[in-house]
């Protein structure tokens, strides 16, 4: 019965390390992740804001400017 207990805790000791090696890789893409999406939208949303003119960014005046050049592009190629 020791030599099973023994066993047992030699597999703990080399599967824990790598347990925690992988769970610290998943965090590490995690916040990589999150700095790209982040990154992509403070320079869309800064691109936004130079694009409609104002300080700040207001998604309805957005979202309003587009689809009015939508429907202005749709009656143009009718």
């Amino acid at each position: 019965m020791n030599g099973k207990s023994g066993s047992a805790m030699v597999e703990a000791a080399l599967v824990f390390p790598l347990v925690i090696l992988i769970t610290a890789g998943f965090i590490r893409i995690a916040v990589g992740m999150h700095e790209h999406v982040a990154s992509d939208s403070a320079s869309h949303r800064s691109a936004v804001c130079g694009e409609i003119g104002k300080d700040r960014f207001d998604a309805v005046d957005t979202l309003r400017l587009r689809w009015i050049s939508y429907r202005q592009e749709s009656a143009v190629s009718q």
